[in-house]
């Protein structure tokens, strides 16, 4: 069996990044990169903005869905 990633809640990926095998990425760590690399902690204000940001990548992956069916 193959070592799997393990992302715990709070945490930042960076959009594009892609995670290696094996690691964890702790609550509270930005990670970026390929391969995805720990680039700091997060600050308490940005932790507190986590699930706005999640819905803002929501919608503006619904709004390039709908340009993609559109044209």
């Amino acid at each position: 069996m193959r070592p799997r990633s393990k992302v715990e809640s709070g945490s930042l990926i960076a959009a594009g990044s892609v995670l290696g095998e094996g690691l964890t990425v702790k609550s509270g760590e930005l990670w970026a990169g390929n391969p995805a690399v720990k680039k700091r902690d997060l600050t308490p204000t940005e932790r507190d903005k986590l699930i706005y940001q999640a819905e803002e990548y929501v919608k503006l992956a619904i709004t390039h869905d709908q340009v993609k069916i559109d044209n």
